[in-house]
């Protein structure tokens, strides 16, 4: 099975988890998910509920390495998928989203954006380097990614 790593800001989880549901349902494409497909579902879970803030969810991450430990778990699915597809948006503020296509980049994997921002020198740079692509929303990356597609 194919296999992506699903790289995007904290700020658009809700969004992007649907997004992500809807894909992997159409395609049969498994979207690795950080926040939701591994340890760090139950650190994220308090901000889901309301129950704390964002910089309080960060300040936890720095307690006992658990951040250190969710890098370490990313880094890991980085290179156990076929590349990674990135969310960018204008305007939100992502720069784990930013680490991860690099490190993407810089072990020879794919990525493919999913981005309103198409013109961003290193976006652009990351993307062409890379072999992936840029688009403007997952059903448009769905398109390009469906395995019917790649075969011909």
């Amino acid at each position: 099975m194919t296999r992506y790593y699903l790289a995007h800001p904290v700020l658009l989880r809700h969004k992007v988890r649907q997004e992500e549901l809807e894909f992997e349902k159409r395609t049969k494409i498994e979207l690795v998910n950080p926040f939701y497909d591994g340890p760090e579902v139950t650190a994220i879970a308090p901000l889901d509920a309301g129950e704390i803030t964002l910089k309080q969810y960060a300040a936890r991450l720095n307690v006992n390495k658990k951040g250190e430990q969710f890098v370490l778990e990313d880094l890991k699915n980085i290179a156990d998928t076929d590349g990674v597809v990135a969310v960018i948006q204008s305007g939100t503020p992502t720069i784990g989203t930013s680490m991860e296509l690099w490190e993407a980049f810089r072990t020879g994997k794919p990525v493919y954006v999913v981005t309103d921002f198409s013109s961003h020198i290193w976006l652009r740079y990351v993307v062409e380097h890379s072999g992936g692509f840029m688009v403007e929303n997952f059903k448009q990356l769905a398109a390009r990614l469906s395995p019917r597609r790649r075969r011909k």
